[in-house]
């Protein structure tokens, strides 16, 4: 139960089945979020860093198998990100994220290419067309593509075959916040006591 419930209120995040009702850009705004508390500069803001750091590292490096979506390789506990720049709607894309990071003690660059699917389905020449957009303007730029979409929930369209072959179709990962719950630890865990970070992440 959320605090917002022991309080007699109902919880901010509801899953209103049927309806978008603009869960998909506060989805968005977190995710974003979670994604710049990541640079190395936030450190200090433990557990958010720690979980924000892991989030960024599964999101480059995670690969769709029976289990859900999963890291496929180790994340060096020195391995860190030295910068992130996100974009909100460019282009009419939910989020954009250009990532700097050092692994292994190698500089590496990334654009996460998201899109945020609460109940509305993709459609049909969605993801086409968002990835020859981000193709064609990261051209010999040098960051590594990662096309994603993430889902609210494992009821969401994330068991939609349609919805999925969509995805492996036009190369996107597919994942739900789950998934980020799960790989970072926070699933079972205490909450972190930063409110606007609990409310999305632990209820």
């Amino acid at each position: 139960m959320s605090k917002s419930e022991i309080s007699g209120l109902p919880p901010f995040f509801s899953k209103e089945e049927g309806t978008e009702a603009g869960h998909e850009t506060v989805q968005d705004f977190y995710l974003s979020w979670i994604l710049r508390c990541a640079d190395v500069k936030y450190k200090e803001q433990n557990p958010i860093y720690e979980y924000a750091r892991k989030t960024v590292f599964l999101l480059i490096h995670g690969v769709n198998n029976d289990n859900g979506f999963v890291f496929n390789k180790e994340i060096g506990t020195d391995d860190h990100v030295t910068n992130v720049k996100t974009r909100r709607q460019w282009k009419n894309i939910d989020l954009i994220a250009e990532i700097d990071t050092i692994e292994n003690s190698e500089p590496k660059k990334y654009v996460l290419n998201i899109e945020d699917k609460w109940y509305a389905p993709i459609s049909v020449n969605q993801l086409i067309n968002y990835d020859k957009i981000v193709k064609d303007f990261y051209a010999n730029k040098g960051f590594d593509i990662r096309n994603l979409v993430v889902f609210c929930d494992e009821d969401g369209g994330y068991d939609d075959s349609v919805q999925i072959q969509r995805c492996i179709d036009n190369n996107y990962q597919w994942l739900c916040i789950g998934d980020i719950q799960v790989e970072t630890k926070m699933r079972g865990a205490d909450k972190t006591g930063n409110l606007m970070f609990d409310e999305f992440w632990f209820s």
